[in-house]
Order: structure tokens, then sequence, then C-alpha cells
């Protein structure tokens, strides 16, 4: 609606008008047949809606609102590139109703190469996390790195490393770490792997580079 209303005020002539407009997320999804009119062409950039299984509260109603968003509007666009095959194939297409041509494109940027999160940038004291992983390492651990940010009661499923490790540890005589992006303070590590499991906390770029290294 603000788009309709500012239209010609932030584009004053039909020189100005995009040849195509590009779009993704949560604010263009009612737009796109709008855009698609003023433009010619409306590409939308589709990374996908997650698994509502286990949500609750304000979080299952906002996905749910996304579901409903992208049924009603996705089919509205010129054509869709979705940032996976599997994307592509499980959403972009059943959202769109297989009205419009769609296809994927990955992500190719090296976020971490790019230095947002390093031990300069946020002022950070020397880690000490790398010292402790190596020598882990050197007593011949075998490290389970978990990526992403530790969560619970969502997509991510992250609690499922726990079982993989007991399985692990099972395998190897205990000889198993894992590594995970949560503090200890958050208190998510299961009694029964305590000793089994170092807690990250928040890693900067400088060492998540380090850790993968190793």
């Amino acid at each position: 609606e603000w788009l309709e209303q500012n239209w010609d005020s932030l584009f004053l002539t039909e020189d100005d008008t995009p040849d195509i407009a590009f779009v993704a997320g949560w604010p263009f999804y009612m737009s796109l047949d709008f855009l698609d009119e003023k433009c010619g062409a409306c590409v939308f950039h589709d990374y996908g809606a997650v698994d509502t299984k286990g949500m609750e509260g304000g979080a299952l109603i906002t996905q749910q609102k996304l579901k409903r968003l992208r049924n009603e509007n996705l089919s509205k666009a010129d054509k869709i590139i979705a940032i996976s095959r599997f994307l592509e194939e499980t959403q972009s297409k059943i959202d769109a109703k297989n009205m419009i041509p769609t296809s994927f494109v990955h992500l190719g940027i090296d976020h971490m190469k790019m230095n947002l999160w390093s031990n300069g940038v946020l002022s950070l004291e020397e880690s000490k996390i790398m010292s402790k992983v190596k020598q882990l390492k050197d007593n011949e651990y075998k490290l389970i790195f978990s990526l992403g940010r530790f969560e619970v009661g969502n997509y991510k499923n992250s609690p499922q490393a726990f079982e993989l490790l007991r399985s692990l540890k099972q395998r190897y005589s205990g000889k198993v770490k894992l590594l995970l992006l949560a503090r200890e303070s958050e208190n998510v590590v299961p009694e029964d792997l305590i000793d089994d499991v170092l807690p990250l906390g928040f890693v900067s770029d400088d060492d998540l580079d380090a850790l993968m290294g190793i």
C-alpha cells in the first residue's frame, strides 16, 4: 500500500521507472503484481519459509502468515529464483502453483572473509577458545563442530547433535568432544554430556575461520 501511494514521488518520470523489480521477503509479497505492472518484469528471490513443527505462540502465528502470503502471491511474479534446488522443488514451485518459471542460484558469498565480525571490529578480548580446541586435537579427541547458533523449539533441531554425540562416544571410547555455538550459562547441555561438550560462546569470524581449519 505504501509503495502504491508513494510510487510517483519515488519515480517522477517514465524514464526513472525501473526496468525490472528484483525483490525478496516480507515487505514485497503483496506488492508483486503492482511491481510487475509498473516495471514490466518482477523476479522474486526466494529464501523460503521454515518448518513450523514444534512452534507455538507468536513464532507460529508469524510463520503461518508467511506461508499464507507466499501461497497467495508468489504466482504473481514473473519468475522465482530460489537459493537452492531443494527449496525450488519443495517450496517455490509449490507455493507458486507451478504457474511461473522457477530456477535456483546458490548463495556464493564467503562472509567469513569479509571480516564483518572480526576481533578487531568487535574489540573482543584475546580468545582462549582456539588453545582449548587445539589441546583437544593434540590429545587425539574426535571433534564435532555443530555449525549455527544453538536453538531449541524451532526448525533448527539443534539438540539432535547430542544424540549424535552419544552414538559417537560409544564408537570412539569417549574420546569425542562436541563444539557448540552456545554460552555455558545457557545450560543447554544434558547432564550426562556435560564433560563431552565445549560451549564456544560468541565466536568471532577470526576464531570461526580458524576452527574450521583445524
